[in-house]
C-alpha cells in the first residue's frame, strides 16, 4: 500500500533534477558536462521537470554554481568561496565529492561554472528546455551588491525569465530581490522561500 501511495503522490509532483541532476550521469554535481549528457539525452531529459542548483558569490562578486561554501570536498584547493576571486577559482580543478568515496571516476574534473554560464547553456538550448523550471537558490544573507549582480544577470537572460524560480532560505534575499526588480524596471521573475521543519513547529505556535 506505501509503495501504491508513493507512487501517486510521486505523479502529482514535480521532479527536479537536485545539483543540475548529478546523480542522473556519470559527470560530477553543477558542471556544465552533467547537462550536456542530460540535453543529449532525450530520456533523460524527458525524466525531469527542471533543475536546480546553488549560487556562491567570489571575493570579486560573481556568482558561481557551486552547492557547498567552501572549496575542500569538491575540489584539489580549499577555503571558502568567497576569499578567492573568479580568476583564482578558474585554475582549480573540481570533481567528485570527496566524501563520496571511490564509486565514481574521480579522475574526471573541471573547472567552475559561473552563473552566466549556466544561463548562456540554458538560453542556447532553449529548444529543448522548453518550460522546465529553473531553481536557483542563494545560500546566503547575501549583500546588496551581490543582490545587485545576481538580479542584473538573470535580466540579461529575458528568454529564460519564465522558467527561473529564485530560492533562499534567507526571506531577505527575495525581498531586495523583487525590490531590485521593480526599481530598475526588470522582468519579474519567481521567488520561493525555503524552510525546514523546526521553522514551521516553531511558528505554528503562534
Amino acid at each position: 500500500m506505501e509503495r501504491k501511495v508513493f507512487i501517486q503522490e510521486l505523479k502529482k509532483s514535480k521532479l527536479i533534477a537536485h545539483r543540475l541532476g548529478h546523480a542522473m550521469t556519470e559527470y560530477p554535481e553543477n558542471s556544465i558536462n552533467v547537462l550536456q549528457a542530460i540535453f543529449d539525452n532525450k530520456e533523460l531529459l524527458n525524466s525531469c521537470d527542471g533543475f536546480e542548483f546553488d549560487i556562491c558569490f567570489t571575493k570579486d562578486h560573481v556568482p558561481v554554481v557551486i552547492h557547498d561554501k567552501y572549496l575542500d570536498d569538491i575540489s584539489d584547493s580549499f577555503g571558502f568561496i568567497k576569499k578567492h576571486t573568479i580568476s583564482e577559482l578558474k585554475k582549480v580543478n573540481f570533481g567528485f565529492r570527496k566524501s563520496f568515496g571511490q564509486n565514481k571516476n574521480n579522475s574526471f574534473t573541471f573547472k567552475i561554472v559561473t552563473l552566466e554560464e549556466i544561463l548562456s547553456f540554458f538560453a542556447d538550448n532553449l529548444d529543448l528546455l522548453k518550460d522546465k523550471i529553473i531553481k536557483i537558490e542563494t545560500k546566503e544573507a547575501y549583500k546588496m551588491n551581490n543582490l545587485y549582480t545576481f538580479t542584473k544577470i538573470l535580466n540579461d537572460f529575458p528568454i529564460l525569465s519564465n522558467n527561473i524560480v529564485h530560492l533562499s532560505f534567507y526571506p531577505q534575499n527575495l525581498h531586495f530581490f523583487r525590490k531590485i526588480q521593480k526599481q530598475n524596471n526588470y522582468k519579474i521573475i519567481k521567488t520561493d522561500l525555503l524552510c525546514d521543519y523546526r521553522i514551521i513547529a516553531f511558528i505554528s505556535r503562534f
